[in-house]
């Protein structure tokens, strides 16, 4: 029984094209200084401190929160 593989779409910026790669191969892509690949905007995942992370999705089934939060 072959593991199951992940896949995500990056998008290459200079078209606006998005293809799908294997989960660490777009790692590596992003990692890579000048690659000209980035995350899409509707991605489930960030990019952060040379690693891909999934967003956390808000409790409560709410894509909004309808508390206002302090920004100063």
């Amino acid at each position: 029984m072959k593991a199951k593989t992940t896949f995500l779409n990056l998008l290459l910026i200079a078209s606006g094209v998005e293809v799908p790669f294997e989960f660490s191969h777009a790692e590596r892509l992003l990692n890579m200084k000048n690659s000209g690949w980035a995350l899409p905007e509707n991605s489930k995942y960030l990019f952060e401190n040379g690693k891909l992370v999934t967003k956390k999705q808000p409790r409560g089934g709410d894509s909004e929160s309808d508390t206002p939060t302090s920004e100063n």
